[in-house]
């Protein structure tokens, strides 16, 4: 039997055409860039951004039931862009020992920071946070996927039963790295534990510090591929319908051999998220601050921001453009690592941009497998 290729989906779905510009930079892999921020505008995927960011802050309250003060999403947050910002801010400035201090930072007084202030909160409350951000960020990537690639629109339910049906992939793409990252500095740590801090066999110990040193190294590039090439994770499992170690394997295999396209990729990225962010960031600004001066021509002040439940509720309805700029940026974070991936792996690999694992293609593949139509005809 010959095979039809398969829609994005297999539900009915909307085709996008293409006119204009599009037209012209067709044999142009990077101006696919310009589209993330648009992209990442999809009604759709707003949502599944906000709905993944409650879902975070939901999770990360449930610490206040074993500590008291800021919860696990608090602490999560503070410290990694503490230290984020501190790298950043060096490689901004081109300053090695500030990079080199940052990235270890990164490996070694995150994870303890973290562990000394909520052990349970790693242990428990992390891995959660982790899976609804792999679930909700796969879902994004596979909406933008399908609308960037094939011109096609799937609504957020497709997407989301898609990403859900792949969450332990989503999940374990994201985890794998992280757990290799932790294993090793443990190792290390207790490696040195043993061999230097026992006066009888601190001697035989040094003479091991290079395997040490080995192992670090191996830390080191580990997550040096993870920084650049995490926002490309989830997207590999959402383009290729893979799973998590052919994912993986894939983008350390880009960032190896397309380290420098990859770099200028990235600050392209920045540059432009950074933009449209603040774009948003006015407008809803401004949308909140129009109301507001409105009001205060036809009302006294204290209907507005006096006491009562009309008060309370319109507290609550102002915090709605920061919970939209907040989705936004995260939909602006998947969609443009899925775009990256995408352009990307057509440089390396020279495969069609336009090329995503749909149903009825094997899994990790673009090889015709059996129709939709063929797995019910059989009852499968």
């Amino acid at each position: 039997m010959e095979h039809q290729t398969p829609s994005c989906d297999e539900a009915p779905v909307l085709r996008l055409t293409r006119t204009g510009l599009g037209d012209l930079i067709d044999d142009l892999l990077w101006p696919g860039l310009l589209r993330a921020p648009a992209l990442a505008l999809g009604p759709g995927r707003i949502g599944l951004g906000a709905v993944t960011l409650l879902v975070l802050l939901l999770v990360g309250q449930t610490s206040r039931l074993w500590r008291e003060g800021e919860d696990f999403a608090t602490l999560i947050g503070r410290e990694l862009g503490e230290r984020a910002g501190t790298l950043l801010g060096a490689i901004g400035t081109l300053d090695v020992e500030g990079i080199v201090r940052g990235g270890t930072g990164l490996i070694t007084d995150l994870p303890g920071e973290v562990w000394r202030a909520d052990p349970v909160g790693v242990l428990v409350v992390l891995p959660l946070m982790l899976l609804a951000w792999a679930v909700g960020g796969g879902a994004i990537a596979r909406s933008c996927a399908c609308e960037f690639a094939q011109r096609v629109s799937i609504g957020w339910p497709r997407s989301l039963a898609f990403s859900l049906a792949r969450w332990a992939a989503l999940a374990m793409a994201i985890m794998v790295p992280i757990v290799f990252i932790v294993s090793l500095v443990l190792g290390i740590a207790v490696a040195g534990l043993v061999l230097l801090g026992i006066p009888v066999v601190s001697v035989v110990g040094a003479l091991f510090y290079p395997a040490l040193l080995a192992c670090a190294l191996v830390a080191g590039v580990t997550l040096f591929g993870f920084v650049l090439g995490n926002w490309m994770l989830l997207p590999a499992v959402a383009c290729e319908g893979t799973d998590a170690i052919d994912a993986i394997q894939r983008v350390y295999h880009y960032v190896l051999h397309q380290f420098l396209r990859l770099v200028l990729y990235l600050a392209l990225l920045v540059v432009l998220g950074a933009l449209a962010l603040g774009v948003a960031a006015v407008l809803l600004h401004a949308s909140d601050a129009i109301v507001v001066h409105a009001l205060a021509w036809v009302l006294p002040a204290e209907r507005v921001t006096g006491e009562g439940i009309q008060t309370d509720l319109i507290a609550t309805w102002r915090k709605l453009p920061a919970l939209l700029l907040s989705a936004y940026a995260l939909s602006l974070v998947h969609c443009s690592g899925t775009v990256l991936y995408l352009l990307i792996r057509a440089a390396n690999d020279g495969q069609e941009v336009g090329e995503v694992w749909m149903p009825g293609l094997v899994e990790g593949t673009q090889a015709a497998g059996a129709t939709i139509a063929d797995e019910q005809a059989r009852g499968g």
